[in-house]
């Protein structure tokens, strides 16, 4: 069980592992949270002022904010995934090294 752990930090190190995909789900909860707080709180300021344009502006961002977000950080964990699907063909193409030659194998006249 310690081996596979060991096993796995080692590849962070090695960077052979990327973290970033995670990191963008975190990003993108954050950035939800943080449109939805300034959405209220321009829903709230502009009844607060009698600004039919303040509410408006941030009922769109109430609804525009989280899908922007959402575009942003799927485009980022897109180019992740394309890296990934990048690194498996050239792992498929990559050539076999030959078999070690036998030196009783061969046959010398």
């Amino acid at each position: 069980m310690n081996e596979q752990k060991q096993f796995k930090f080692q590849h962070l190190l090695s960077f052979n592992v990327l973290i970033t995909p995670f990191v963008i789900r975190i990003v993108y909860w954050i950035g939800v949270a943080v449109a939805l707080y300034f959405g209220i709180s321009g829903i709230v300021e502009g009844i607060r002022y009698d600004s039919f344009r303040v509410v408006l502006f941030a009922l769109m961002f109430l609804v525009g904010g989280p899908i922007y977000v959402r575009v942003v950080c799927e485009l980022i964990i897109v180019a992740f995934k394309l890296l990934d699907e990048m690194r498996a063909v050239r792992s498929a193409l990559t050539p076999m090294p030959p078999p070690p030659s036998d030196p009783s194998a061969t046959n010398t006249p």
